[in-house]
């Protein structure tokens, strides 16, 4: 039986709190607008925001900054928006609550950093939060879960930024990050527990925790007795209507015989009892890791409606699997995404706009041109390419976001806006300083928000006629 990682759960009324409370008048109450309050908008990972007020393919060409705020570190977490507030991490280990009006925290609050020179050097808050309502000692509370900077995850309030718990998993010293973003589901989070950058390796791990007391309720083990590897860096997608827990892994480190589940993504149920496990074949170029959240899709297929999960995968392909038949494998994959190199690393996450998926890579080649870039359109049912655009800028690091008629990506230092519709470029920013765009884009409320290398967090807004 594998010996369990001491889980420390700590509470803020026994704890110092390190939140900083701004005073900017009284504590948020109810949403308003087109919210984003998880990782890629919804428990689907779908990516899309359906009801943007201002942002469209109209509006897209003439976004530009509104305000710009800066954190001590890089920012890669996607933001959030929430209890009308933008919710985002930055590596100085700071969760941020900003008003989106102003770029002004209402607080923040330290949740961990780690420096390590001869492995990772330093790291902060990576994981992307996720804010709901919750009962709390009897009273309704608006509750952000988010993983730290040092091997816990969290929840806070969300109005004050105090710490509710603390659930640890292991030190980044030996190994351990929480790169996943949360996933809340009938009163439980469900969490990736990974390695930091294979420095050292960990076994990779699916938990999920009590949302109230942060108490593990069950744990998912990646590989088996012994080995390490299978992590988690990408974050939990449940289907709501099932219950169905869908997650990939990647750092496959044992013999391909004894280690059923990295690479691979995983069908598990609500309590992490496997349903069952598909590992995509082995490439000679490059790798076969999972470094992207699974989307959640549906398309007809010889004229019949099928219920879909897929993901792209680092050695250069998007593979759709049944959620019904999953047992069986791809109902199709695509061609490649970008070239199966070791510089190819598709890792982005794809959005789904309830008719096409889109995806975004990394040295690609199109109708016979080298790319260094690339954004494409799927379509959902075949898994054929409908558009492909050869664009510059480097690597696609964050997922994709789409909004109606119009889809974002940062690729290395670029920020584009392109049509869902035709691929055409509506949007290009350049970041002055070239620092690379980490962060996924989002969109909320008539804005864009995104930050990137070197701690930019900016709020893009359309002009108004």
């Amino acid at each position: 039986m594998r010996a369990r990682l001491a889980i420390a759960v700590r509470f803020a009324g026994s704890v110092a709190v390190l939140a900083i409370a701004w005073a900017l008048g009284g504590p948020a109450t109810a949403a308003s607008g087109a919210e984003w309050p998880m990782y890629q908008h919804d428990l689907a990972r779908t990516g899309f925001q359906p009801s943007d007020p201002l942002i469209d393919a109209s509006s897209a060409s003439s976004l530009s900054p509104n305000w710009t705020v800066m954190a001590n570190d890089k920012i890669s977490s996607q933001a959030i928006a929430a209890n009308r507030l933008i919710y985002w991490g930055s590596w100085d280990g700071f969760e941020h609550a900003t008003d989106p009006l102003t770029g002004i925290d209402r607080w923040q609050t330290y949740i961990g950093d780690e420096t390590n020179p001869h492995c990772f050097g330093h790291l902060g808050v990576a994981s992307t939060a996720t804010v709901a309502p919750m009962e709390i000692n009897g009273l309704q509370t608006m509750v952000l879960f988010v993983g730290g900077g040092a091997g816990s995850y969290y929840a806070l309030d969300a109005n004050t930024g105090q710490i509710i718990w603390e659930t640890f998993f292991g030190s980044p010293q030996k190994g351990y990050f929480m790169w996943s973003s949360p996933a809340l589901y009938n009163g439980s989070v469900y969490v990736g527990i990974s390695s930091i950058d294979d420095c050292p390796l960990i076994p990779g791990e699916l938990a999920k925790l009590n949302a109230v007391t942060g108490t593990v309720e069950a744990v998912f083990h990646t590989t088996p007795e012994g080995c390490v590897g299978g992590s988690i860096w990408s974050s939990p997608t449940v289907d709501e209507a099932t219950g169905i827990v869908y997650a990939t892994t990647g750092n496959g480190s044992c013999h391909r015989g004894i280690e059923p589940y990295a690479p691979a993504i995983l069908q598990l149920t609500s309590d992490l009892s496997l349903i069952a496990a598909w590992r995509p074949p082995t490439i000679k170029l490059g790798n076969s890791d999972f470094g992207a959240t699974p989307t959640l899709f549906s398309a007809t297929i010889a004229g019949v409606s099928r219920e879909l999960v897929g993901a792209a995968n680092k050695n250069g392909k998007y593979y759709a699997l049944d959620r019904t038949n999953f047992a069986n494998g791809p109902v199709w994959q695509s061609k490649n995404i970008a070239k199966p190199s070791p510089n190819a690393d598709v890792i982005a996450s794809s959005a789904w706009d309830g008719s096409r998926l889109y995806v975004a890579g990394y040295l690609a080649t199109i109708s016979k041109q080298s790319c260094e870039s690339t954004i494409r359109a799927i379509d959902p049912s075949t898994g054929r390419f409908v558009w492909s655009d050869c664009l510059s800028g480097g690597k696609a690091l964050g997922a994709v976001t789409a909004a109606p008629g119009v889809v974002f990506e940062g690729l290395g230092s670029i920020l584009y806006g392109v049509s869902s519709g035709t691929g055409e470029v509506l949007f290009r920013f350049e970041e002055p300083g070239q620092s690379k765009f980490y962060s996924p884009a989002m969109v909320s409320d008539g804005a864009l928000y995104i930050g990137n290398s070197d701690g930019h967090f900016y709020r893009f807004t359309p002009a108004v006629p």
